[in-house]
């Protein structure tokens, strides 16, 4: 796939970087007519990356990965293929998806500034501007150095994806939960206020995309609620807020003497953050503080006796999501 952005294609494909390099090594070895034997595929891709080769066990788990999702076919004997023509679908499925998504940033930008002009007054037009998801995460990142409250909706507290290489996929992600952890965890220096949720399902299926095995996606995202549970008794800076139904904008505001930005961000279908629209406004920054704090009446501390109960419920939860998934795979 010469001429291609390495980086990229794998987000299109949907495979992670090691899968993408096993198929480039294939796809090298089909080119030059050679056998595309598990032994040929790992030699070659330690050849051409200058890297230790990959654990055998690894491999097969990546292989199998791959020929779940119709990349690769096993051909005579223990040799193996690439499936050009689904990789060619999948990659227009990819184009369709992009494209929708572009159109609906236009819009959500335009009506975003349209709304911004209509009930912003008395001060210089607000900065707005569209951040696509790595920029975005870059931006709170280099904000949050100098915060001193931090104020954020999510489906899931971003917070506990510091310590799983699985979730950090980018550079960007892997800066912003860092950060977000060493500001509030490790320095206990800035005020973590998180409205969520709780959606374990959707953790679930975030890293059943990344592992593509049920068990490891399980095993994780247990791993995940028990830390949450230790993040809850030993941090004072990080408050942590329920609600059982969908709350209104996603937000993401830091807050310090020298800051007046804020985020409101945009996700697709699967509830998969796709970037935001960042604003700098003082008046703005202030009305949706207000709004956050409005969205917060009524929700859990999950710090309370009730709060424990309810991470009690999202561990069932994550129990019947993953028996329901294994059921309608046996």
């Amino acid at each position: 796939m010469a001429g291609l952005d390495a980086n990229k294609m794998p987000k299109w494909l949907g495979v992670t970087p090691q899968q993408f390099s096993i198929l480039e090594a294939m796809i090298r070895l089909q080119k030059r007519g050679d056998s595309a034997s598990p032994k040929s595929i790992i030699d070659e891709d330690a050849s051409f990356r200058k890297v230790p080769k990959i654990q055998k066990s690894n491999f097969f788990s990546q292989l199998k990965g791959l020929q779940g999702i119709g990349y690769v076919k096993k051909t005579a004997g223990a040799t193996y293929s690439v499936d050009f023509d689904s990789i060619k679908s999948s990659l227009e499925d990819a184009r369709v998806v992009a494209d929708q998504e572009a159109n609906e940033i236009s819009k959500v930008k335009k009506e975003a500034e349209s709304y911004l002009k209509s009930i912003s007054s008395g001060e210089k037009r607000p900065s707005v501007a569209f951040l696509e998801y790595d920029d975005m995460y870059k931006t709170v990142a280099d904000l949050l150095k100098n915060s001193d409250y931090y104020c954020i909706t999510g489906v899931f507290p971003k917070i506990l994806y510091a310590h799983s290489p699985a979730l950090m996929k980018s550079a960007s992600e892997r800066r912003y939960a860092q950060m977000l952890w060493e500001r509030c965890i490790g320095q206990n220096e800035m005020e973590v206020t998180y409205l969520t949720v709780l959606d374990t399902e959707y953790l679930f299926h975030k890293l059943l995309r990344v592992y593509k095995n049920p068990v490891s996606a399980y095993e994780e995202t247990k791993m995940i609620l028990r830390g949450l549970e230790d993040l809850l008794k030993e941090s004072p800076k990080f408050h942590l807020l329920y609600k059982d139904s969908p709350y209104g904008l996603d937000m993401i505001i830091p807050r310090s003497e020298e800051t007046n930005t804020l985020f409101l961000m945009i996700r697709d279908a699967n509830k998969t953050g796709i970037g935001a629209v960042y604003i700098n406004s003082t008046e703005l920054a202030a009305r949706f503080q207000s709004l956050f704090e409005d969205e917060c009446e009524g929700t859990i501390d999950m710090k309370s006796k009730m709060g424990r109960n309810i991470l009690d419920d999202v561990e069932r939860k994550l129990d019947r999501v993953y028996a329901e998934y294994r059921r309608k795979r046996t």
